[in-house]
């Protein structure tokens, strides 16, 4: 009979851990907060003139103006996403026309549209050190390691430059600021070859600071 009760509270014990373990799996799942955005941002300062398809700006779209994807023509400006819900801008894009940089004077088989990203409260991953941003692919590690900057960073530019335009959808390594230490992320993004649409598809972080995250991991 002792023998029997103490195989019961042996088989309870097992049960116990297990629930517990389990539980303890389930909470790192909350751990990573993510979001989906779909939506591209197209450079032009003539809508009509992009939908008559002639001219250069709209030979240069190729992303697609329907289904899923939301659309926002711009001119100018920063494209702000405040990422944790703190209202403040964590991370800012911009699509800038080179011309007004160069005299207004540029070979005309150059690009002249480059996009930029900006970490206003965030750092971005740049292991080139010459500001032009990783382009991660899926399930790539996201931690401290590696060269980050608070500056801002080119992700597409002319002659090819940058490692995102053209190259399909790409992951940007970000971190955000914490308490005590940075909360690591990702961005997934699309810029076209001609540097004219950006699209922001994704993204997600860590919100255990100082953890790491595979780049498109959501939970």
């Amino acid at each position: 009979m002792k023998r029997l009760n103490i195989l019961v509270l042996i088989i309870n014990l097992i049960g116990t851990i297990i629930i517990f373990n389990s539980c303890e799996k389930n909470d790192t799942s909350t751990d990573i907060v993510y979001k989906a955005i779909n939506k591209n941002y197209i450079l032009t300062t003539d809508i009509d003139a992009m939908n008559s398809h002639d001219t250069i700006v709209a030979q240069h779209v190729d992303s697609i103006l329907s289904g899923f994807i939301e659309v926002e023509l711009i001119s100018t400006g920063y494209i702000r996403f405040d990422l944790d819900g703190d209202t403040l801008t964590d991370m800012a894009f911009e699509i800038i026309n080179l011309l007004p940089y160069n005299n207004n004077e540029m070979p005309e088989h150059l690009d002249t549209l480059a996009v930029r990203a900006y970490p206003f409260s965030a750092g971005i991953l740049d292991n080139s050190t010459y500001k032009y941003a990783d382009a991660l692919d899926i399930e790539t590690t996201i931690s401290q390691e590696g060269n980050w900057t608070n500056q801002f960073v080119v992700l597409g530019t002319l002659a090819h430059g940058g490692q995102f335009n053209g190259k399909g959808e790409k992951y940007l390594a970000i971190r955000l600021n914490g308490e005590n230490d940075f909360r690591y992320g990702w961005m997934k993004i699309y810029i076209s070859e001609h540097n004219d649409t950006l699209r922001v598809i994704e993204y997600a972080y860590n919100k255990i600071e100082g953890s790491e995250i595979r780049a498109g991991q959501k939970e």
